[in-house]
């Protein structure tokens, strides 16, 4: 069944009602209301009804509007009025007649070109190309033909004047020729376009020296057979992996005499974001050093170093304290099975020689809590080193029918003579009445039920403020004929 809508329905000049389709009906079958529109199913046409009569929207043509190029209008709203179609410059307009003047069915109006100077024929050869002159109406005034030369003049880049010829583009071919190993042609057709590629072979052989004044570029392998010297003070290779043959990398070759305390010599990383890194030999020690932060660096051993270290162990002790021991060269750092700590619960358990794993040992008292349907876990107790040591639960299905409750409302509005009844937080007098569900009236979902018919209707809601809702009908609903449900959400 159909929603009624118990008041106007106001689009706001800005909404469209789309995909609409009339009430199909009959003039005898609807309402007579001033305004209504019907499509009539009888007579197959749309109506409207002026207040006496339906009026047929779907008859004869009842005006006419013509408008020209500038913009003048002519309105015809009734009576007769004759329309000359005429042609400007250069076009003429004329109806099909019959040798005594009269229309001829079916009626036609022609409207052509008039004829013009130029003589009907083809323009421009192989030796000339077509010139036309064209008037303001885009019609052809005049035509001929202009001569275009026929040959090409190619001369080289050479002393000998003589090292030139003529080529006939009528007759001739032009030849574009590369030379054996250093530069080769290639011409291709594709549709109407020709393509001529200048470029060098797979294998270029140069006879004499390449001198290469700017940047040089290669794409693919480079084979240097002899030396290869680089006379420049920077060499950036830009490659993902560099291979040498030699077991070697010679650094500093220019170095003589005993080198500088402040020298230092080794290799960098670049980490990007990160500080770069660097293994590097620094004279002043005769030793080599790395870092790893690039900027704090450590000395590598040398033999007599090996297993000779100093490090500091920072651990707690029996009563849960922080303790720091120090480990001396060649000292022995001892790890202790069992609970180190039963306040924080430390466990150290060592499997064979080699192996020593620290884990956290059981020491909670609460056991398990398997809460089901409404019962969740409402207070967690841990301690100091996290540990659970209390669990409480709480039933959420008390007090939860009140809340529902407590956000509801129901009611039936209507009078027979009141068009807009106001339901209020508090203070309502008849027809107005209460909902107690507080003032903040945005948090309402508003439903309206016809009770007599169960259908879902409509009107204008205004939720204003104090928690008043405002109905508004078009005509005044009946006694208790309207059910309002309101739920609060938020």
């Amino acid at each position: 069944m159909a929603i009624p809508i118990l008041n106007h329905l106001d689009l706001r000049s800005v909404s469209e009602l789309q995909n609409a389709i009339l009430h199909k009906t009959t003039t005898n079958s609807a309402t007579n209301v001033e305004g209504k529109i019907i499509y009539d199913t009888g007579s197959n046409s749309p109506k409207v009804y002026d207040g006496s009569n339906w009026i047929d929207l779907g008859g004869d043509i009842r005006q006419v509007k013509i408008t020209d190029d500038s913009s003048v209008a002519y309105d015809v709203t009734a009576g007769n009025f004759d329309l000359v179609i005429s042609g400007d410059t250069g076009i003429t307009t004329k109806f099909n007649v019959d040798g005594n003047g009269a229309l001829t069915s079916p009626i036609t109006l022609e409207i052509d070109l008039d004829d013009t100077s130029v003589t009907a024929g083809s323009y421009g050869s192989s030796t000339s190309i077509p010139t036309f002159t064209v008037d303001q109406q885009g019609r052809l005034t005049a035509a001929g033909s202009a001569t275009v030369a026929t040959s090409l003049t190619i001369d080289s880049d050479g002393s000998d004047s003589s090292d030139t010829a003529d080529v006939d583009l009528l007759t001739d071919d032009l030849k574009i020729i590369g030379t054996s190993d250093e530069i080769e042609t290639q011409v291709s057709k594709s549709g109407t376009d020709v393509s001529l590629q200048i470029g060098l072979p797979n294998n270029v052989t140069v006879g004499n020296n390449l001198t290469v004044t700017n940047d040089a570029l290669v794409s693919n392998d480079l084979t240097v057979t002899g030396n290869l010297t680089v006379n420049g003070t920077t060499t950036s290779i830009d490659t993902t992996n560099l291979v040498i043959e030699d077991n070697i990398i010679l650094l500093n070759k220019n170095q003589q005499g005993t080198p500088a305390s402040t020298l230092k010599s080794g290799i960098e990383v670049e980490r990007g974001n990160s500080s770069n890194v660097q293994i590097q030999f620094k004279e002043d020690g005769d030793r080599w050093e790395f870092t790893n932060d690039g900027s704090t660096y450590y000395n590598i051993p040398i033999p007599s170093e090996y297993d000779n270290f100093s490090f500091s162990v920072n651990a707690l002790n029996g009563s849960g304290n922080s303790t720091t021991q120090e480990v001396a060269n060649g000292g022995t750092l001892a790890f202790q099975a069992g609970v180190v700590d039963a306040t924080a619960g430390i466990q150290v358990i060592i499997s064979g020689d080699d192996t020593i794993t620290v884990k956290h040992a059981n020491t909670s008292s609460q056991s398990s809590v398997d809460n089901s349907a409404l019962s969740v876990i409402q207070d967690v107790t841990v301690d100091t080193y996290g540990h659970v040591t209390g669990l409480t639960s709480a039933d959420l299905s008390q007090g939860i029918d009140g809340q529902i409750t407590n956000r509801q409302f129901s009611t039936t509005i209507g009078n027979a003579s009141a068009t807009t009844i106001n339901l209020l937080n508090s203070g309502a007098n008849a027809p107005h009445k209460n909902h107690g569900l507080g003032t903040d009236s945005t948090q309402f979902m508003i439903q309206l039920i016809e009770v007599d018919t169960g259908l879902t209707v409509m009107a204008d809601v205004v939720r204003g403020s104090s928690g008043a809702v405002n109905l508004t009908f078009a005509s005044a609903p009946g006694t208790d004929k309207i059910r309002v449900l309101i739920n609060k959400i938020g």
